[in-house]
């Protein structure tokens, strides 16, 4: 009877986990799944019948081996050796299921939470794409993965290809902040990109919203490295309601800003 228990109850939860993700497209996802299995039988390619998957570890940093009926893929991580898979649809309009293999990253950082996710035709395996941090599943083909950038939370949005059955991203020309800070010594605010012209000096002692980011440039730094992070653009609101754009490094300046939620 134990023994009956064991291989019943761990499937109970891998069903009632896919059945979650039958929901009205106009509502919330559920929260992403933290219990993360090593096997289970779960019908994955739509035929009626449960497919035997097993995750096992390899030998090397992050690499693994995912096997589903006696078809196997090695690959591997790149934050750390996995703890498991969850089983997730992407798409309910389709009779596919994918299978998630992830790691929490070696040093247990929620910012480097990584999946890798696959697709089983009964015939072979294919990796459908990486994400990484906290990835919501809308059963639409939609795929909305947050991350961390310092100060505030980013939001890149996957279209899943039917075609190619892969993750493809929709890449946005600017992504939304919505955080205030505070001027401690004043700064110019810049009328675009180019940062040529000065439409504004900000007020010290003075509040101004952060409306939206540009990650996007590319710029050396002070030590000659290029650098895709301190080059940033960012949108902001001054206290007199001008609109225009600062550097990233211009708000990571304490000696200029404070109030920011900085987080490694």
């Amino acid at each position: 009877m134990k023994k009956i228990l064991k291989i019943i109850l761990p499937l109970i939860f891998v069903t009632i986990f896919i059945a979650s993700y039958a929901y009205p497209a106009d509502s919330s996802p559920p929260p992403f799944p933290s219990n993360f299995f090593m096997s289970a039988r779960v019908d994955i390619d739509g035929d009626g019948s449960p497919e035997s998957i097993t995750v096992t570890k390899g030998g090397g940093p992050g690499e693994f081996t995912l096997s589903i009926d006696g078809v196997t893929i090695v690959d591997t991580l790149k934050m750390g050796d996995t703890d498991g898979f969850v089983v997730v649809d992407i798409d309910t309009s389709d009779p596919y299921k994918e299978i998630a293999v992830h790691t929490p990253a070696e040093n247990d950082d929620i910012n480097d939470d990584e999946y890798i996710i696959y697709f089983f035709d009964g015939i072979s395996i294919k990796e459908v794409g990486r994400v990484f941090w906290w990835p919501e599943i809308f059963g639409n083909g939609i795929v909305l993965v947050d991350g961390w950038m310092g100060f505030w939370q980013i939001r890149d949005k996957y279209v899943l290809d039917k075609a190619t059955r892969t993750l493809k991203l929709v890449p946005q020309e600017l992504y939304y902040v919505g955080i205030e800070a505070h001027v401690k010594k004043s700064f110019p605010v810049y009328r675009s990109r180019t940062g040529n012209e000065v439409i504004a000096n900000t007020m010290p002692g003075s509040n101004f919203l952060i409306l939206a980011c540009d990650p996007s440039p590319k710029c050396l730094n002070a030590y000659s490295e290029l650098d895709d992070y301190f080059c940033d653009w960012y949108l902001i609101k001054t206290v007199t309601g001008l609109v225009g754009w600062v550097r990233c490094e211009t708000l990571l300046d304490y000696e200029k800003v404070d109030g920011l939620p900085l987080a490694d």
